[in-house]
């Protein structure tokens, strides 16, 4: 298309607004024009009113957390519900990353259903359940979904008389071959991998829901409410346990990709929760506590890292920060050693055993993706991959960066203005170059190594994993990498990479950064609201 000249007509399109255009490029680099017509107009000025109307309600409630110096969790708390609210309102439900497949698999663990089922007499590899029909909307897969397509399906009801295999894309393309030609997934074959484990709060929240009615756009608000609750209770304590990093874990959390996934039902909220409160409670249990560890101390280290083993294979490092609870939070150093076995026994067969049960829900997700012939690739040229790695960062680098704060939100294809992210980004670093919260506490260097060879160790695991299950095999370059999966990390690499000498005193609580975070969230949601009112033809 590049240098050709374009006109579209809207002939008699009564109530159009205009006309969303651009190019898509194909896998095999050329492009072509793609259009949407953005139909049922909306007053700007109502879109206007409401906006500023959530804007001076955040000023309001700013100045009053100022004025009353309350903790930095209460904060995190009164800010991440606001936001949350204004997210349910910005982001419909199904217009989130795979939020189709989540929500499915949500309801199967919500039926006690641990595991998905084959769908047999396809020849398309696939796994998904039957269930009753009408529980997912037809809008669902669609690539924008908007306030218009909640509203008119929110009576659609479930049809208790009629049974349906809900699968790989089995709502969408109804040609088995044509399916099997678009590398796309709108069953829940994908979310099938994940643990009952980390769907259990969606679960509990549509099993609820599921007891009073019979609407699955209740269900699917269900889901999401109960999975932000769950996020925001994990960072809640979180925040209120460790002794070092508050103010970052406040601004970590309010992260614009962090609300909208722990307002969807996406697994990945509680990964990131999971990581975060297993580090505070490592932390808490070396520099806060000063006697042996009471039992339900212990109950919650097995609880976080079993949750977290269970989460996702990649993150199953973290697992290691363990280490750093010193033996005198022990009874004895016979009792040390047990726990180190017994925790040691925990990750091994929870971690593996899932992902034995889990490997025969793999199936190749683009052309030309060989997981057997990759990892041998890396186990006889090193080098090679070393070399593929590094061009991966220099070319896609910039990208992780903008994309781990929220530079493309809604279901990937909502754009949201660069600087927004580069400026969250920056309050991140001068919050860390503050150094205002770690009142005393020195991180001595092998803490520090533990801190960043864990982080590190997620952070390469992350990208041999997507190399090996999607990216074509010689292919120069690692794809399937998003940002959003790198924020894990942050909390500990940020404190491995704290200078000592930055760690004396305590400052006060950094209200302009917080400000600021809150006004980018603020226009981040602005806009994914003014984009949920679009519907696109």
């Amino acid at each position: 298309c590049k240098g050709q000249k374009f006109r579209i007509v809207l002939d008699g399109a009564k109530g159009d607004t205009g006309v969303a255009a651009g190019l898509v490029s194909q896998k095999d680099d050329t492009q072509t024009l793609a259009y949407r017509i953005i139909s049922r107009p909306f007053p700007k000025s109502l879109v206007f009113l409401v906006i500023g109307a959530a804007a001076a309600v955040m000023l309001v409630i700013f100045a009053f957390l100022k004025r009353r110096q309350l903790r930095a969790e209460v904060v995190f708390v009164v800010v991440y519900i606001f936001m949350s609210i204004c997210t349910l309102a910005a982001v419909p439900a199904f217009n989130s990353p795979d939020e189709y497949s989540h929500y499915l698999r949500s309801y199967e663990v919500s039926r006690g259903y641990l595991t998905s089922e084959g769908n047999g007499g396809n020849d398309l590899f696939s796994y998904g359940r039957t269930f009753n029909s009408g529980l997912v909307p037809e809008f669902s897969a669609k690539d924008h979904v908007s306030l218009w397509d909640i509203g008119e399906n929110a009576d659609q009801r479930i049809d208790r008389e009629k049974t349906q295999f809900y699968g790989f894309g089995n709502t969408r393309f109804p040609d088995l071959q044509h399916r099997a030609n678009l590398f796309e997934f709108y069953g829940f074959g994908n979310t099938a991998l994940y643990a009952p484990t980390s769907y259990l709060p969606q679960a509990v929240g549509i099993r609820i829901a599921d007891l009073f009615t019979d609407r699955p756009m209740v269900l699917a608000y269900a889901g999401r409410i109960a999975n932000m609750l769950m996020f925001g209770l994990f960072f809640f304590f979180a925040i209120r346990l460790t002794p070092v990093g508050k103010n970052f874990l406040v601004l970590l959390g309010l992260v614009p990709v962090n609300i909208q996934s722990a307002n969807s039902m996406s697994a990945d909220a509680l990964a990131l929760a999971l990581t975060v409160a297993l580090a505070a409670f490592v932390l808490a249990m070396r520099y806060k506590q000063k006697e042996v560890m009471s039992r339900s101390q212990l109950i919650w280290m097995y609880v976080l890292t079993g949750f977290l083993c269970l989460c996702k294979v990649v993150y199953m490092p973290f697992c290691l920060l363990l280490f750093l609870i010193p033996k005198e939070r022990f009874k004895s150093r016979k009792n040390y050693w047990f726990h180190v076995v017994c925790a040691g026994a925990v990750i091994l067969i929870l971690s593996f055993g899932w992902l034995a049960i889990a490997s025969r829900y793999l199936c190749e997700s683009q052309p030309g993706v060989d997981t057997a012939a990759q990892l041998v690739g890396i186990l006889k040229d090193p080098a090679a991959f070393v070399l593929t790695f590094v061009r991966s960062l220099d070319n896609f680098g910039v990208t992780y960066l903008t994309e781990m704060i929220g530079s493309n939100l809604g279901w990937l294809n909502i754009p949201v203005c660069a600087l927004l992210a580069i400026g969250y980004l920056l309050i991140l670093v001068l919050q860390v170059s503050g150094n205002d919260d770690m009142s005393g506490i020195r991180l001595d260097l092998p803490v520090k190594s533990i801190l960043g060879g864990v982080s590190l160790l997620v952070f390469a695991l992350i990208f041999v994993t997507l190399y090996g299950q999607w990216t074509a095999y010689g292919y120069d370059k690692i794809l399937g990498v998003q940002g959003r999966y790198f924020l894990p990390l942050l909390f500990p690499l940020i404190l491995a990479l704290k200078p000592k000498r930055f760690a004396e005193g305590a400052g006060e609580t950094p209200w302009g950064l917080f400000l600021g975070a809150w006004s980018i969230d603020l226009c981040v949601y602005a806009t994914l609201f003014v984009q949920a009112l679009c519907r696109f033809a």
